[in-house]
């Protein structure tokens, strides 16, 4: 139904909102996981994206654990690579989801 991206983004929207009541009643709260649709990283922009997202609710990226598929690691694009070093530069966890249900042989 190509709603997969807008439906990331609320997902993501809700999560933060979530995190940042969380911050303001003070609760301990290592972080949240959220799944990352793979089409957000056709976006050139996608860590721009995330950052604007944390900047909006305030809420720190090392609170942030994004979930990606199996799949997407074994694009060998360059695009790709630079948009997950550059989440991974702004201290955002990154997180492998389903491993093994796709490309389950250790020889990729």
């Amino acid at each position: 139904s190509s709603l997969i991206v807008s439906l990331s983004e609320w997902v993501l929207d809700a999560a933060l909102q979530q995190l940042q009541a969380w911050q303001m009643r003070r609760y301990s709260v290592p972080r949240v996981a959220v799944n990352l649709s793979s089409a957000h990283f056709s976006r050139a922009d996608v860590a721009q994206w995330v950052a604007a997202r944390l900047n909006r609710f305030g809420v720190p990226a090392s609170m942030l654990e994004l979930e990606i598929t199996e799949g997407l690691l074994m694009r060998d694009t360059s695009q790709t690579q630079s948009a997950l070093a550059d989440l991974k530069s702004l201290g955002v966890r990154l997180a492998v989801d389903d491993f093994g249900t796709g490309y389950s042989a250790l020889s990729y």
